[in-house]
């Protein structure tokens, strides 16, 4: 029905989000084949290393892997085994920008394209995220723009009136992302909402 109200000149992934055996996954990869999915991505929990092999080794499709290559060491055994042609790239959890270029260069050295997610956070973590996207070109794939409103709600930056910094850098509007702004990442925290919001447990500092 997506691809029917689509048509077939959109590109269309599915993120499973690990919910097939890799039985089920096979199944349901190899009868909706005729839809002409981009890539499927974690067809099988992120555990199930033996799982998304014998996934690759009996499906056509195009995978990602997500949840189960978050650091360099886990992409490093996907990279080896050839199972994926997409890996998602952010930098919370791969474990910050220099271990990110690293986790993108050794991606691109195998011939495999990553998605730069602009990530889950108030603010500061898709801050981050969105500098690096910036600086991440050309690309293959649009970005994944996600977690940002599930945190505060609304459908612009604009609609964030309170947060953990003063405002949100930076601004994407009617689904558009515009360039970060200023120096560092552009943000200045808002020291009454962390105050309001802090807690002290056996600390010294909490005299």
């Amino acid at each position: 029905k997506i691809r029917s109200a689509v048509g077939d000149k959109a590109e269309l992934c599915v993120d499973v989000n690990q919910g097939y055996s890799a039985e089920g996954a096979i199944r349901i990869i190899n009868a909706t084949e005729e839809y002409n999915m981009k890539f499927i991505e974690e067809p099988v929990h992120r555990d199930d290393f033996d799982g998304f092999i014998r996934v690759r080794q009996h499906t056509r499709q195009a995978l990602a892997a997500d949840e189960s290559a978050w650091t360099v060491r886990d992409a490093v055994r996907f990279l080896k085994a050839g199972l994926v042609d997409y890996l998602h790239a952010a930098p919370s959890r791969v474990g910050g920008l220099l271990k990110l270029r690293r986790y993108v260069e050794m991606a691109q050295a195998n011939f495999v394209t990553c998605i730069y997610s602009i990530y889950n956070s108030p603010a500061l973590e898709y801050a981050v995220s969105c500098h690096f996207s910036f600086a991440s070109r050309p690309k293959k794939v649009a970005d994944e723009i996600v977690g940002i409103f599930n945190v505060h709600g609304g459908y612009s930056t604009d609609d964030i009136t309170e947060g953990v910094t003063d405002t949100i850098n930076p601004p994407m509007r009617n689904g558009i992302l515009e360039k970060p702004r200023g120096a560092g990442l552009g943000m200045e925290l808002n020291m009454e909402y962390i105050k309001r919001y802090r807690i002290y447990y056996n600390s010294i500092t909490a005299a």
